[in-house]
């Protein structure tokens, strides 16, 4: 059994020296943006395809989002695999509500009406 250890953190903190440079930001300088935190659980679905080599990542993204609704929260390739005149793209879609939990049969429907709308390009297949 390894040996275990007691520190009072109090005194510890107290024991250091006191901090010789401070640094002063302002806010409104840093050009950051703050969202909230959803309290209810993300779901998170991978979809994987193949298009002609000439097809930009940009543009399935962008059919990816214009399907998924505002429920999309975030949306990101992972795998890129190139086979003769094609590549194998994977995303990651992670869903989320800042009002509720959502629900599989939900996100199935969004999977689904993505899926539907790729696989309209003929140049596209869904794996």
């Amino acid at each position: 059994m390894p040996e275990r250890t007691e520190i009072n953190l109090d005194e510890y903190v107290s024991s250091q020296p006191s901090p010789t440079k401070t640094f002063n930001f302002e806010l409104s300088t840093l050009n950051s943006k703050f969202h909230k935190i959803s309290p209810f659980p993300f779901i998170v679905r991978d979809i994987a395809l193949w298009v002609p080599k000439t097809t930009e990542t940009g543009a399935i993204e962008k059919m990816i989002q214009e399907n998924a609704g505002k429920l999309l929260m975030n949306l990101f390739m992972f795998d890129k695999y190139e086979k003769g005149k094609e590549t194998s793209y994977a995303f990651r879609l992670v869903f989320q509500s800042m009002e509720r939990t959502l629900t599989d049969n939900e996100v199935n429907d969004i999977m689904n009406k993505i899926s539907f709308e790729l696989g309209k390009n003929p140049d596209f297949q869904i794996r």
